[in-house]
């Protein structure tokens, strides 16, 4: 199911799509499933909760379309849990997508693409513990699918699994060497560990340009509180450009740190914690383009626009 396509579509082919309502649309499976979907997904935005409550309430072979009197038969009630699935994931309802996608495995247990949004969709509400099977059988389902890896190898990292997410990643990459986001999480992850030189060198890859890579790799040894290495980082970014203002100001504020709890350390019976985020960065491979870092919730920065 193509929901691409959804996009672009004119304001009349919109009205088209609410006029004509999902029971009318159904009946002309055979335009394709693209335009299928593109209708789903516009018809269920603009015309009413119909479909919501029924789905809520179960749909069944044969049960009644509450906007008319057609028949779902089987395939077309796993096309509506779908769409409403990734109508709730629009709306960033996940608990709601969650449910829809657990339905269409009910009725689909082989269903790649539910498994992977699933999957997906566990990790945004914190059900880390439950994602990995559903990553598993997404990926059996379509082994050749680079975007599936990156999000596994994504979910992996969050987890602190990175020698796991190193592998998933690198098989994204393997799959298509210009996933720019894919790279991107692999130079965060080989940061963990010593790999500090390739780990730049998937920053560039992933879009960033020199000055950026090493602005990146300094983001990730900083949540990592390894101050010194990210501190030459910094130092590295002003050998480039001395008029840097955001390394100036990072080496600044790496000197304060610093200085502050070895105050800390210093005082009987204290050891002094650092308070770094929780969030190194991690960027999902379904995006098109690298986060420009412009806040604490981002780590990468890229010269490329954001999206």
């Amino acid at each position: 199911m193509d929901f691409s396509r959804v996009k672009g579509l004119s304001p009349m082919s919109y009205q088209i799509a609410c006029s004509v309502g999902i029971h009318k649309i159904l009946k002309y499976r055979a335009f394709g499933s693209s335009i299928l979907a593109a209708c789903f997904a516009l018809a269920l935005a603009g015309c009413g909760s119909g479909y919501r409550e029924l789905a809520s309430n179960g749909l069944q072979a044969g049960d009644a379309d509450p906007m008319g009197k057609a028949k779902l038969n089987a395939s077309q009630q796993v096309d509506v849990y779908f769409t409403l699935g990734r109508n709730a994931e629009g709306q960033n309802n996940i608990q709601e997508a969650v449910r829809m996608y657990e339905s269409v495995l009910a009725k689909q247990p082989k269903s790649g693409e539910a498994h992977w949004r699933l999957a997906i969709c566990l990790d945004k509400s914190g059900n880390f513990d439950k994602s990995d099977s559903h990553y598993a059988q997404a990926i059996e389902s379509a082994p050749g699918n680079p975007y599936i890896f990156a999000d596994y190898g994504y979910s992996l990292a969050l987890k602190g699994r990175y020698r796991e997410a190193e592998q998933q990643l690198r098989q994204a990459i393997a799959l298509k060497p210009d996933l720019q986001r894919a790279h991107n999480n692999l130079g965060i992850v080989l940061a963990q560990g010593s790999k500090l030189e390739e780990s730049l060198q998937h920053f560039r890859l992933g879009g960033s340009n020199v000055v950026d890579a090493h602005w990146n790799l300094g983001q990730t040894l900083i949540a990592q509180s390894r101050w010194d290495e990210a501190r030459g980082e910094f130092q590295h970014i002003l050998a480039l450009n001395p008029d840097d203002r955001n390394a100036k100001t990072e080496i600044s504020g790496l000197d304060r740190l610093v200085a502050k709890m070895e105050r800390i350390n210093q005082s009987p019976g204290n050891i002094a914690t650092p308070n770094h985020a929780a969030d190194s960065g991690l960027m999902r491979a379904s995006a098109t383009v690298p986060q420009t870092k412009s806040n604490q919730d981002s780590v990468v920065r890229s010269h490329h626009s954001t999206r």
